[in-house]
């Protein structure tokens, strides 16, 4: 069993507690620190999470295995590399990191102190990205030809104005950072590395700084074209077709629960899967690496990777132009 801290326990830290905390046999938070205590004190009770003072005092704690942080943004990069130097093993929330360099800091100073990095990037740990992948490992989709992805989530309306996620240099690109990252490191998994983007964040609804709908055309590497939109104001729904000339594989709810194949030639077939705990199955992907060895499913190059996209599509936005991704 995994004992970690906790660094941040808004909603997003809330929610990965309650994913884990007493339904898991392999990792389970047992202290956390935060800013204001006294806001989470309830929650924590109730978790039986002890608090302490500062992010040192889980660092240099002997009983905590594992790091998860749920910080700013901004913090991600000095965070991972505290933990790394502490020889803690580290799970930071998405976006890793805000720029390639810092990305590539951080993941430097992991491999120097050999300990392991995971990322929240839930979605990939559904079954049904899996069914996809085994269908382009295995020729059933043909060539792919494009990947078309929709994310949307009315969080902007709830959003305050004095909250870091609603700061431009927090969320650069909009919707980007916080949804579309998400959309980006699902076809990094399946398709590999993008060559180049061209991006345009809209602030059409919301009050508060940033943009609230994002959307990005993307040559991939592999020679496939992508594309996605992820808004902050939108009903909540979720899309994600991979197009092939043998066939089509949709992924669709908010939840991930329906997948629909359409074959070129054959009936079309359908599954679904209510209920799958995406946080649970990263956390304990995440405790598998450590306890086992086994990797974690998101390389630290595709980590990398993923933050160069949203730099150039960051770069994208503000030029008007497409933009290579370094």
């Amino acid at each position: 069993m995994i004992n970690a801290g906790i660094v941040g326990l808004g909603w997003w830290g809330q929610m990965l507690v309650n994913s884990v905390q007493g339904q898991s046999d392999k990792i389970k938070f047992t202290k956390g620190m935060v800013r204001n205590p006294d806001k989470v004190a309830e929650f924590t009770g109730e978790k039986g999470i002890e608090m302490v003072p500062t992010y040192d005092d889980l660092l240099n704690d002997d009983s905590i295995d594992a790091i998860i942080a749920v910080v700013p943004h901004s913090l991600h990069e000095d965070h991972v590399i505290a933990a790394a130097k502490a020889g803690k093993h580290i799970f930071v929330e998405k976006p890793f990191t805000l720029t390639k360099a810092t990305a590539e800091n951080a993941v430097s100073a992991v491999k120097d102190a050999n300990v392991v990095l995971g990322i929240g990037h839930n979605r990939r740990f559904h079954p049904f990205m899996s069914n996809i992948k085994a269908k382009i490992d295995n020729g059933d989709l043909g060539t792919l030809i494009h990947c078309d992805a929709i994310l949307t989530v009315p969080l902007g309306f709830a959003t305050p104005a004095e909250s870091w996620r609603a700061r431009p240099d927090e969320s650069p690109a909009g919707a980007f950072t916080g949804l579309g990252i998400h959309l980006v490191d699902a076809m990094i998994g399946l398709f590999g590395e993008v060559e180049e983007v061209y991006c345009q964040s809209l602030k059409r609804v919301v009050s508060i700084d940033t943009e609230d709908s994002t959307s990005v055309l993307m040559k991939m590497k592999n020679g496939m074209s992508a594309s996605f939109i992820a808004s902050l104001v939108g009903p909540f729904k979720y899309q994600f077709t991979v197009i092939g000339s043998d066939g089509i594989a949709t992924i669709s709810k908010p939840t991930f629960e329906d997948f629909e194949w359409v074959p070129r030639e054959g009936d079309a077939a359908t599954e679904n899967l209510p209920g799958y705990n995406t946080l649970k199955a990263e956390l304990e992907a995440f405790s598998d690496s450590i306890t086992d060895g086994v990797p974690f499913p998101v390389s630290h190059d595709e980590i990398i990777h993923g933050i160069a996209v949203l730099e150039a599509s960051v770069k994208s936005a503000a030029s008007g132009q497409p933009q290579k991704v370094a």
